[in-house]
């Protein structure tokens, strides 16, 4: 008899179980809720177990006593264990239709830090010691059992992002649970598989997670995906919005364009110079403008590339929300130091165009950085587009990868939708987080103008310190000749009148101030930076597009994947059906009923 009580109390703590699972699904919970959840069903447990041992026991010398009475009398099934049988049958029946669910196609969009990540893509094979972003989102995903597993949810991303650079608004599209039942349909002659993906024209799912539909009398609410996965991802990654797409969408190929920021900082103000010259740098990027051949512009990756023209819609440097004017910015690089009108502006080039090349916005950046010091002309543009007389890069190293965000995914027929309650969360977090972080800028702003008040060098230390410098390095193909700091024209030259001595030999043990000092090196630093720079068109060059297609082709395991990847897909199209298919997956968006999909405000 405890033995029957303890089983049933076991399949009531299993119900529990259950339901907690849906709250969960549904976002109503949270996964520390479930832990604690857990733990007191397990006690519960541990409880039962101690009861079953103790009914075991009895129950088994019970036996042994009717044994000892009569060995040949049968043993009789009471009608109640017959009846805990019918229920562990009927349970497991249950738990059976439970696997049937309706799955849809959905778009998400996402935003992340790539700081703390190893970049998006999933390294397959690795994910014990991955950090992707990939791979916190499909660990999410299958822990809230949205999807069964990656190969069979029809994933697709719009781009890859390198390790360091971040999004605001990546898009990834797959085949998702939905909330609805698959049982209910408004027309009860069509028959649904278990787990069919299939678009039932008289069922018009909810477009967003605010939105009721009602079937037979009742009422059903889509899940809300971004609270449900924002509940377990590192607050380093946030689910923005979603929309529901049709089954032939993809994220990347659907994608009309995509949109990057490169930031930095225009600085005249606070310590050694670092300022642009804005104009030039716009003029260097109304080069890029157009469709061009980018290959001295990226990185190659003959595997899987053939094609490296590109067309960029628009690029220009930007001042907050504002492009950049000649006249709406407060410095420029031949201001003064110490001018009242020398500040710090954030700025960005803002890039936009259909696709992009490995590490293309990075070298773009490098470049119009080098234009922005004057260590170029604007006509090094024209130069790297060049590729029939300049078949290969030359070697220049690219800007950093953590000022770069990829700002959008653009597509044409693909509306997102969003939810107040999850905007006004992720809202909170940027806005902690922007917050700390200006006040880190501050600090270290502070402790600089500190630095330059309260600091004393020695001025034989500074000269010292300018003479080593002028020392070109070995190797590095400067034709500079060594100046003596010391003598009359080199101090003219650094040296304000003040530190000046007329047989120009000044008393070295002269103090002055780190601000003092930092007003004669921001001068010499530009000098040195302009005489030690070789122009781009003057360096070596890395190998050839054709160079590099010559390995593969003499390295059988390179030709084999070569082979395989690119050209049988190539033999199966040409570029009239290349092109057609660009054009028909770029219309593909909207929803599973071929309507164009707005996605609505939901006030949750």
């Amino acid at each position: 008899m405890a033995y029957d009580k303890c089983i049933q109390k076991i399949e009531c703590l299993e119900d529990a179980k259950n339901i907690i699972q849906n709250l969960l699904l549904k976002g109503l919970i949270t996964a520390k809720d479930i832990s604690e959840s857990t733990k007191l069903i397990t006690s519960e447990c541990n409880g039962n177990n101690n009861k079953v041992s103790e009914g075991e026991s009895k129950t088994t010398q019970n036996v042994k006593t009717a044994e000892n009475k009569d060995q040949t009398e049968p043993k009789k099934t009471t009608p109640k264990k017959r009846k805990s049988a019918d229920k562990t049958s009927k349970k497991k029946k249950s738990k059976q239709k439970k696997k049937e669910y309706r799955r849809r196609k959905i778009a998400l969009v996402l935003a992340y830090n790539g700081t703390t990540h190893s970049g998006f893509t999933e390294t397959l094979g690795l994910e014990t010691h991955d950090n992707s972003i990939e791979h916190h989102l499909f660990k999410a995903l299958l822990k809230t059992c949205l999807i069964e597993d990656r190969s069979t949810c029809n994933y697709s991303r719009s781009g890859r992002t390198d390790k360091g650079v971040s999004a605001h608004g990546q898009v990834i599209a797959l085949t998702m649970r939905s909330s609805i039942p698959l049982q209910c349909t408004n027309d009860t002659t069509n028959k649904v598989n278990e787990g069919s993906e299939s678009e039932d024209n008289t069922l018009k799912l909810p477009k967003n997670s605010y939105d009721e539909i009602e079937i037979n009398g009742r009422k059903y609410k889509e899940l809300d995906y971004p609270h449900i996965l924002n509940n377990l991802l590192p607050d380093t990654i946030r689910v923005l919005g979603w929309v529901p797409v049709s089954t032939k969408f993809s994220a990347r190929f659907s994608a009309s364009g995509r949109h990057y920021k490169y930031f930095f900082v225009n600085d005249s103000s606070t310590f050694f110079d670092n300022s642009y010259d804005m104009n030039k740098m716009n003029s260097g990027l109304e080069k890029i403008i157009g469709n061009h051949d980018f290959r001295n512009m990226c990185k190659i990756n003959a595997m899987e590339v053939t094609n490296f023209e590109r067309e960029m819609v628009s690029a220009r440097v930007m001042i907050g929300d504002e492009p950049y004017r000649e006249g709406n910015l407060s410095s420029t690089i031949d201001e003064p130091k110490n001018s009242s009108s020398a500040t710090t502006e954030v700025c960005y080039m803002d890039i936009q165009g259909q696709a992009f090349l490995w590490h293309q916005i990075r070298y773009i950046s490098a470049i119009m950085f080098m234009i922005g010091k004057e260590l170029e002309k604007t006509s090094v543009i024209n130069f790297l587009l060049d590729v029939k007389n300049n078949t290969a890069r030359p070697h220049y190293e690219m800007a950093s990868d953590l000022p770069l965000v990829l700002h959008t995914c653009m597509y044409d027929n693909v509306k997102f939708g969003y939810s107040v309650q999850n905007l006004v969360r992720v809202t909170q977090l940027w806005q902690d987080k922007y917050e700390k972080a200006m006040i880190e800028a501050e600090k270290l702003k502070s402790g600089i103008m500190s630095l330059k008040k309260e600091a004393k060098i020695k001025l034989g230390d500074l000269k010292h310190y300018m003479a080593v410098k002028q020392i070109p390095n070995k190797g590095a193909g400067s034709k500079r000749k060594v100046e003596d700091i010391e003598n009359d024209e080199g101090q003219k030259k650094w040296f304000p009148a003040k530190f000046q001595s007329k047989d120009g030999v000044k008393d070295s043990t002269i103090l002055l101030t780190w601000g003092e000092a930092v007003d004669i090196l921001n001068p010499f630093f530009k000098h040195l930076s302009t005489t030690q720079h070789i122009p781009v068109s003057e360096r070596s060059v890395g190998a050839s597009y054709e160079q590099k297609m010559k390995h593969i082709y003499n390295t059988p395991k390179k030709f084999e994947k070569y082979d395989k990847d690119v050209l049988q897909k190539q033999a199966l199209n040409n570029k009239d059906e290349t092109d057609f298919f660009y054009t028909e997956m770029k219309s593909y968006g909207g929803s599973a009923y071929g309507e164009d999909i707005d996605g609505d405000v939901m006030m949750s």
